[in-house]
């Protein structure tokens, strides 16, 4: 083999092993959660005597299902492993998410269906907000179980308090 043939085989998978760094890197920045969610509000559940449950609404930057998803797992790891929610109890994780921007005033229509499926909720209007397109995901754990035996992600309509109301005082 020649000099000229050894340099042009060392550029070459000198230019394969580049290429390959450099997609390893795009698709880890792909699918990174930092800097992509925060945390609006949470509150845990425990009044139920068989089950306990953990809800939060998480501000997204957008509506990526990979990203909610891996977010939702990601919270999901951080509380169990903290013991947010009582082991010995059937547990539900609420992860509501949603887009600043996708945020709304409740129609009348809206104020009705609440004054009569939640009347303890009153002024609603001033209280809640609804989010149109967020997507909820929610994961259930038996009792003294530590991986999910259920996980649902969808879109969804949901209400939330709004900014400098908490969900927990309407309970």
């Amino acid at each position: 083999m020649t000099t000229t043939t050894k340099w042009i085989l060392v550029i070459l998978i000198g230019a394969g092993i580049g290429l390959a760094v450099a997609y390893v890197w795009y698709r880890s920045s792909v699918t990174s959660i930092d800097d992509f969610y925060a945390i609006r509000e949470s509150f845990v559940d425990t009044s139920n005597g068989n089950a306990a449950a953990g809800v939060w609404f998480v501000r997204v930057t957008t509506y990526d299902s990979t990203k909610i998803l891996r977010t939702a797992e990601h919270l999901t790891r951080e509380a169990v492993e903290s013991n947010l929610l009582p082991v010995h109890k059937r547990r539900i994780y609420l992860f509501q998410f949603f887009v600043e921007t996708d945020t709304a005033a409740l129609t009348e229509d809206m104020i009705n269906e609440l004054a009569y499926t939640n009347p303890n909720i009153v002024s609603s209007a001033d209280k809640l907000q609804v989010i149109a397109g967020g997507w909820v995901v929610r994961a259930d754990f038996a009792a003294n179980v530590l991986q999910p035996q259920k996980i649902d992600i969808q879109p969804s309509q949901f209400y939330m308090p709004r900014p400098g109301l908490r969900a927990q005082d309407f309970r």
